[in-house]
């Protein structure tokens, strides 16, 4: 039998062939380093064109919003006696917004806080304020929101001391400092953000007017007062597609800020409707350019909302959910899938549902609150000039035409709204986002009512 014949083993390469084998991979990997580091220069040269594009276009949106606002000269400006009156600010014992607290208690802080009190007092009596235009500064790192609503929680608590005291109109001269306050804020970039809930500022003040009225009996003169500095207040609120208007201006601009390297001020997190969670993130974001898609995604979704808020709210609701829908329930993979502080999310459903719709509902809510507020005053002073309330709304065009020339609507339905005597009193109230009318029901309605 023939012997196997066993296979050589492989021949070694000549030390000439291993060195130019070893040198072909050195300089493979070479060549793909090259590539990437070009690659990656290449990209960030982009990044940065395209971050410097995105600067640009937030400075014409802000000089678009700001060319619609009055120019504030510096003499007439609140700014600087706001910002010296803040450092006054001394915090209240823990009072809910509409409860009444404990009066020999509430005396001794309203008295501890007079200098507070006079400094607000100087700088409401400007004729303007800058703040609405440093908000729509890019880049902008400080908020005065926060000391702002401070102020207007100081008022309400005045005003509360003021009641107690027996003085409804001085009350009522406070909430009309606390209305002018809430116009200087100018809190409304903050629509969409996850602190509007607590920085809802109209709510407080109607809140307060309802136990002022309840509670006291304010003569003629005060309470056309501060129905005329509402009337001003109203007359210069934005309406819905300002307001989205200003909302996207300032969300966008937050990206901005982080894609320019900014530090995340608290301005720009409460004008996101999402927040960013980490520090790596935001980097990681920053260099890869997603950022400055998820800039063109925010802008779009605002644009969305901004053409439904010109139309009625039913119609304006189903437009700014199908914007939620298509923007915030379904979010791209670059987009920041982060937390977002809203009632919605407390909800197991994916991405962040009714951004948009929540927030044109509570500003409508908001606007319907201080409507039947203004028929409640009106219907307030009918009772003091005729002896009664009127037995319908058309009465206060009748016999307070200076006031009441044309009644304010509904404005979840465009139609009046709804208004009933009671036994020693009267309910005026707005059917609300439901625009089912419920009697006045105030789990359900947005209601003012005038116990006697």
């Amino acid at each position: 039998m023939a012997e196997e014949t066993k296979p050589l083993p492989p021949a070694e390469p000549a030390p000439k062939e291993k060195r130019s084998w070893l040198m072909g991979c050195l300089m493979t990997v070479l060549i793909v380093l090259c590539a990437l580091l070009i690659t990656g220069s290449c990209w960030s040269c982009h990044v940065k064109n395209e971050t410097a594009q995105l600067s640009r276009h937030v400075r014409e949106l802000a000089d678009e919003a700001r060319a619609e606002m009055p120019q504030v000269a510096p003499e007439d400006d609140a700014a600087p006696l706001y910002l010296q009156a803040f450092t006054l600010y001394q915090r209240p014992p823990r009072w809910g917004s509409g409860t009444t607290p404990d009066a020999e208690e509430l005396a001794r802080y309203i008295s501890g806080c007079s200098a507070y009190l006079q400094a607000l007092k100087l700088a409401t009596a400007k004729p303007g304020c800058s703040f609405a235009f440093q908000e729509f500064e890019p880049g902008t790192t400080t908020t005065t929101v926060s000391d702002f609503l401070g102020a207007v929680e100081f008022l309400n608590s005045a005003a509360r001391h003021e009641v107690q005291s027996g003085r409804p109109g001085k009350a009522l001269e406070l909430l009309g400092l606390a209305l002018r306050m809430t116009h200087d804020a100018s809190f409304v970039p903050f629509l969409v953000g996850p602190f509007f809930k607590e920085r809802r500022f109209e709510p407080r003040i109607c809140d307060e007017l309802k136990l002022t009225l309840g509670d006291s009996e304010a003569d003629p003169a005060s309470l056309k007062g501060f129905l005329e500095q509402l009337d001003w207040y109203l007359a210069r609120r934005p309406d819905a597609v300002r307001a989205f208007q200003l909302a996207k201006l300032r969300s966008v601009a937050a990206v901005e800020d982080i894609a320019s390297g900014r530090e995340l001020s608290l301005a720009s997190m409460g004008s996101l409707p999402v927040m960013v969670d980490s520090r790596f993130r935001r980097d990681l974001w920053r260099a890869s350019g997603l950022l400055l898609a998820e800039a063109r995604h925010l802008e779009r979704a605002f644009d969305l909302a901004m053409a439904a808020a010109s139309k009625p709210y039913a119609q304006a609701a189903t437009e700014t959910s199908a914007a939620d829908q298509k923007f915030f329930c379904h979010l791209p993979f670059w987009a920041f899938r982060t937390y977002m502080n809203m009632p919605t999310m407390r909800q197991p459903r994916p991405g962040f549902p009714e951004v948009l719709t929540r927030a044109l509902e509570r500003h409508t809510r908001d606007l319907a609150n201080l409507q039947a507020a203004r028929i409640g005053l009106g219907c307030r002073l009918h009772r003091l000039k005729f002896g009664k309330y009127p037995e319908k709304l058309t009465e206060l065009s009748e016999k307070l035409p200076e006031h009441f020339r044309e009644l304010p609507a509904d404005p979840f339905t465009g139609k009046p709204l709804l208004y009933k005597k009671t036994g020693t009193g009267c309910v005026i109230w707005s059917v609300g986002p439901d625009r089912a009318d419920d009697g006045g029901d105030e789990k359900k309605d947005i209601v003012f009512e005038l116990s006697k």
